[in-house]
């Protein structure tokens, strides 16, 4: 898993501000996923492997 590009690599701490549009942005596509795959493993599975 690499770092989120606007992420400063020696904090590991994002841009005041912006987390919330990144986490909305990580469960819209978790989200997307469970409608593709019902079974929430499944989609777990697949968007571990998507980051």
């Amino acid at each position: 898993m690499s770092a989120h590009p606007l992420c400063n690599p020696l904090t590991k701490k994002y841009p005041e501000g912006l987390w919330p549009a990144i986490e909305k942005q990580s469960l819209s596509r978790y989200f997307s996923l469970l409608d593709e795959f019902p079974n929430p493993t499944n989609a777990a599975n697949s968007f571990m492997q998507q980051r």
